[in-house]
């Protein structure tokens, strides 16, 4: 069985990713805010033993 290489790690050009220490997986986006203007937003997920294969 061929062992496939994982892709996650950190990469500042991904839109979602491990962050540097691996704790947590963050998502970026583009929002608007109440004047419609574009905004980038970071959520973050802390990497807990209960969500790690979600993640």
């Amino acid at each position: 069985m061929k062992k496939l290489k994982r892709t996650s790690y950190y990469d500042k050009n991904r839109s979602c990713y491990l962050d540097e220490e691996k704790q947590e997986y963050v998502y970026e986006f583009i929002s608007y805010d109440d004047a419609g203007k574009m905004v980038q937003t970071r959520q973050t997920i802390a990497i807990t033993k209960d969500n790690i294969e979600l993640i």
